[in-house]
């Protein structure tokens, strides 16, 4: 919060299942006390954590790697979906679906804004993205 010197920021709470996992409930609470605009999950199924952040009004992103677990993520009432294609690195899909399809379908199926993400690190890939249909993009390993 300190390094973004009042600047919008989000959080990642990546939900995974383990027999022994880690106090999601704790980081969550951290994150509404500490005023955190911004929550993307992942993993899992984000319903418990989309009613929760939503009703502290924190906007709720829902990474997702195929159409049928974003509209699910849409239908549960998040706000954006991360349409995250087969070049996204270190986001392990079932699905295997590259952007130029997802994205597209994207367009064609979701109501709620959503970015993509994998594989965009300059313009004329933003510009696909954008082209696509999708709302903006997420650039990690260009970072």
């Amino acid at each position: 919060k300190k390094l973004c010197k009042g600047k919008p920021f989000g959080v990642n709470l990546t939900i995974l299942p383990s027999f022994d996992p880690p106090p999601y409930e704790e980081y969550a609470k951290i994150m509404i006390e500490e005023g955190v605009p911004i929550v993307e999950t992942a993993g899992s199924n984000p319903k418990k954590w989309i009613e929760l952040f939503k009703s502290h009004g924190i906007i709720t992103i829902h990474k997702c790697v195929s159409i049928k677990h974003a509209l699910k993520a849409e239908s549960m009432g998040v706000d954006i979906v991360s349409l995250d294609g087969f070049e996204c690195a270190g986001h392990p899909g079932e699905e295997d679906i590259g952007n130029f399809v997802l994205q597209a379908r994207g367009c064609q199926e979701l109501t709620v804004p959503y970015v993509c993400s994998g594989g965009v690190a300059t313009g004329t890939q933003l510009a696909a993205a954008l082209a696509l249909g999708a709302d903006g993009v997420n650039c990690g390993t260009l970072f």
